[in-house]
């Protein structure tokens, strides 16, 4: 009858209009007159017919997306470690630290050279975060702030690193440190 698809069949020969053409393999099957193989025909996907949408490829008689699945990432029956256990656009990532997929897939952190980092997921300047200086983790002590990325003292009045808990900052009135806390006053030193 036109129009209507072949049953699939594991039998060796397939019925193509007048012929019979010769199908092998457990995998193949007999689908619109031709021999497919339904584990990997995207058009014909475990069965015939079956077709996977424009996104997908079929993977062991499954249509897969291989953009996000990390049990097929990239390619069929790729799976991604636990080290790197999700799939972003066909590779596979840790989302903790990955600076092109922070914390989900296509979260772009910026240009590492001016300090973005990706640390536990969170898109970070290193350059001036105090908990994460110069590297992710790497925490200033109290008292310091991070610069460039580098954990430095407070700067005094003349331009020098203050070792003092009471500093002059330029322009900021004066300021105490208590336990590590910044307690900014006006510039009347109230």
């Amino acid at each position: 009858e036109a129009g209507k698809q072949s049953e699939p069949t594991t039998k060796f020969q397939c019925t193509c209009g007048q012929k019979q053409a010769s199908c092998s393999g457990d995998d193949l099957g007999c689908c619109s007159k031709s021999c497919v193989n339904l584990r990997t025909d995207a058009d014909n996907c475990g069965g015939c017919g079956v077709a996977c949408d424009e996104s997908d490829s079929c993977c062991d008689a499954t249509c897969k997306n291989l953009g996000t699945d990390p049990s097929n990432c990239g390619g069929c029956g790729v799976t991604c470690p636990d080290t790197a256990d999700t799939c972003c656009q066909g590779g596979c990532v840790d989302l903790g630290s990955n600076i092109n997929h922070c914390g989900a897939c296509g979260t772009n952190c910026g240009n590492p050279r001016e300090g973005a980092r990706c640390c536990n997921g969170q898109c970070i300047n290193t350059n001036s975060n105090i908990q994460h200086c110069g590297g992710c983790f790497q925490r200033c002590d109290a008292g310091k702030r991070c610069s460039n990325g580098q954990c430095v003292g407070l700067v005094a009045s003349d331009g020098g690193v203050s070792t003092k808990f009471d500093a002059k900052i330029p322009d900021s009135g004066r300021v105490r440190v208590d336990a590590g806390v910044l307690i900014f006053r006006d510039s009347g030193g109230r």
